[in-house]
């Protein structure tokens, strides 16, 4: 008798042995495969990629930090006990703790940096062949006049993706960002341009019988589900252009609107992200719905433009925008009385000199526009965002001196060195907001340097066409409170009498309601009223166009 109570206990302890084994594993499964998301600590989002995969009894992971362009970082610790998830990324100043839950394809919790604690989230992800991508390409129509554009991510991102942009004709985007893969045709999209989680947007691409992607399920978070049929719009012409600046050739593409011409039409000039013409439905598009042609060009030394953008001053590009209006206005499809300059950020202060400088110019609009040198100008951006970063006012006062001195390294032998020796020791004492100047050859061939002191108010005192100035009323990088009033008592001197300039209100620097942390990656793409629904109207006033 005893022998078969021990028989049966045995057996009972070997099934639940091999049921908790079975267990186990089964919980093992939910976690290896691919999972995109990031982390925040004082406001600072990263963006980062997760591998996980089963390796015998045991879980192995590798991390990529996309924006920096570090990939398959080795993770160490890797322990899921469903649904706790634990895992460390291993660094020279002290491992980044993950303690995660997982809740169906979605991974969040908290993470620790040192004394620094934060938050982050993962979500089940799928990793596709670039080609896949280009299926997908193309405009969807959601309303009468409303669409979802889907283009490719910009050259200049660390990882290719597509993106999504949400237009009518009131605006070229009222929101826009990065869909993340959760299969070859399901998509997600979250609250900001490189966040996906909480997801706010589930896209399915739908294909017909022949694999062709026919349409598009669009499912905004509260709103109903939405099949976008794909299309073909025609609703502007394209030409692809050359003009030159002197020995300089600009590569540009002109949009046209499909009425009748002459036209009136804006040069469009970029800020400081990358130099080549964008590509896609965007702001030229918009232009040139509402009967105004667009200019775009490729920067000089970018694309398909010559010369070279080191030791280029303001001057110089600004020479290249004057070229431009100059081309426009000898075209006869043209009106080269209605001929006008449109800048963004850096762009603007470009703009202000060919405005200033270039005869008959009929319009100036400026986004986010300084009315500072670039070496203010960066200061305000330190000053307005050091401290989201946790960092005190001596701390500031003492960054504030290293970015003086970095600026002043930029066209001196002895300031180079003294920037050199502040940055070892700021190293060798753990300061963290210390930045590495690089070489002499590296610091002097940024763009900033023959132009970190021009001053922008001697040629607004000279501006006489119709000037549409917008600010955001977040924006850290030109904050209104240290441009607008410079700008109006400038333009007052001119003796302009058609100046208009507005604050949006609770916008950043793309004019986008703030997503999460400071850089552009973290905004939420999301554009309100208010900015291209006035501009437009304001334009129309002043160029005649319907």
């Amino acid at each position: 008798m005893q022998a078969i109570k021990r028989f049966i206990i045995g057996v009972v302890c070997l099934i639940l042995v091999a049921g908790f084994g079975a267990s186990a594993r089964a919980a093992q499964s939910l976690i290896p495969g691919d999972w995109v998301g990031g982390y925040e600590i004082n406001r600072n989002y990263t963006p980062i990629r997760t591998r996980f995969s089963v390796e015998g009894t045991g879980i192995k992971g590798t991390l990529n930090l996309p924006v920096r362009g570090v990939t398959i970082l080795a993770l160490d610790q890797v322990r899921f006990l469903s649904p706790n998830l634990h895992f460390e990324l291993p660094r020279s100043a002290g491992p980044l703790i993950f303690d995660g839950r997982l809740s169906g394809d979605f991974i969040t919790g908290n993470i620790q940096s040192g004394s620094e604690r934060g938050t982050f989230h993962l979500v089940r992800a799928v990793t596709l062949d670039a080609r896949v991508f280009d299926q997908y390409l193309g405009d969807y129509q959601i309303g009468r006049d409303s669409y979802v554009s889907i283009g490719r991510t910009p050259p200049d991102e660390p990882t290719v993706g597509i993106m999504y942009f949400v237009h009518d004709l009131s605006s070229p985007k009222h929101r826009g960002g990065r869909l993340f893969a959760t299969s070859e045709t399901a998509f997600v999209a979250g609250p900001g341009k490189w966040v996906p989680y909480p997801v706010e947007i589930n896209a399915t691409f739908i294909k017909n019988e022949q694999r062709q992607v026919t349409a598009l399920k669009w499912k905004p978070t509260g709103s109903p589900e939405i099949t976008a049929k794909k299309v073909k719009l025609h609703l502007f012409d394209e030409e692809e252009v050359k003009f030159s600046n002197g020995n300089v050739t600009l590569a540009g593409t002109l949009v046209l609107p499909l009425t009748k011409g002459p036209h009136p039409a804006a040069v469009l000039l970029p800020g400081s992200d990358g130099g080549e013409r964008g590509r896609g439905f965007g702001l030229p598009q918009f232009f040139a719905q509402h009967g105004i042609a667009a200019l775009t060009f490729d920067k000089r030394g970018w694309g398909a433009s010559t010369g070279t953008r080191i030791g280029a001053t303001v001057e110089d590009m600004a020479g290249d925008a004057a070229a431009g209006v100059q081309f426009l206005q000898k075209r006869p499809d043209i009106n080269a009385s209605k001929v006008g300059i449109w800048a963004i950020s850096q762009g603007a202060w470009m703009a202000q000199v060919a405005a200033a400088r270039t005869p008959n110019v009929a319009f100036l609009i400026l986004h986010a526009g300084p009315a500072v040198s670039p070496r203010l100008q960066g200061r305000m951006e330190l000053v307005n965002t050091f401290p989201q970063f946790g960092y005190s006012q001596d701390q500031i006062k003492e960054a504030v001196e290293y970015q003086n001195l970095y600026f002043d390294a930029m066209n001196s032998d002895e300031a180079y060195d003294k920037l050199q020796v502040a940055y070892d020791q700021a190293r060798a004492r753990g300061v963290r907001w210390v930045w590495n100047p690089g070489t002499k050859e590296q610091l002097r061939a940024q763009w900033t340097r023959p132009n970190v002191d021009f001053d922008p108010v001697p040629v607004l005192e000279k501006v006489q066409c119709p000037v549409l100035a917008f600010f955001g009323e977040k924006d850290v990088l030109v904050p209104p409170a240290g441009n607008v009033a410079i700008m109006e008592a400038a333009l007052k001197k001119a003796g302009n009498k058609d100046v208009t300039i507005k604050i949006l209100p609770g916008v950043n620097h793309n004019f986008e309601v703030p997503g999460m942390g400071v850089y552009g990656f973290q905004s939420s793409g999301k554009v309100p009223p208010g900015y291209y629904d006035v501009m437009m109207e304001w334009l129309k006033k002043r160029v005649n166009s319907r």
